[in-house]
């Protein structure tokens, strides 16, 4: 009996558990990664929205009707303005990164004149500017 024992304090007859041999996965934070293919995201083309256009439109019939003409005009013009632009307009988020396309012309390659290059940006270029307050 105290031969097993002292087997047993020493060390002799190990039996390999989760913490002999191979780590284990909560330990292995500082262990290399093996890299895996990125996946392929599907490209994605949001539909038009309308809500903020129909929104103005509705302040500028609102205030027609309560007298505020510079009010209703400003918000008239604005929602007509945004309603063109929801229907011409189209974002495309794909693997890399977002496109501006004008309806249209998505076969053409449009450049920006006030950027200078396509209306592309790499997700990389992304700012989170809500962090950064």
């Amino acid at each position: 009996m105290l031969a097993q024992k002292t087997a047993h304090c020493t060390g002799v007859a190990k039996r390999p558990g989760p913490l002999h041999g191979a780590r284990p996965r909560l330990f292995s934070f500082g262990a290399k990664k093996s890299k895996e293919a990125p996946t392929k995201r599907p490209t994605v083309v949001p539909s038009p929205s309308f809500n903020v256009p129909l929104g103005l439109l509705v302040i500028s019939g609102l205030s027609a009707y309560e007298g505020v003409t510079p009010l209703a005009g400003i918000a008239g013009l604005l929602g007509v303005f945004l309603a063109i632009q929801a229907t011409r307009v189209k974002f495309v988020f794909d693997d890399v990164g977002l496109e501006v396309v004008i309806a249209g012309k998505e076969e053409e390659e449009t450049e920006n004149k006030f950027v200078g290059g396509r209306n592309r940006w790499s997700y990389d270029s992304f700012i989170n500017w809500v962090g950064n307050l």
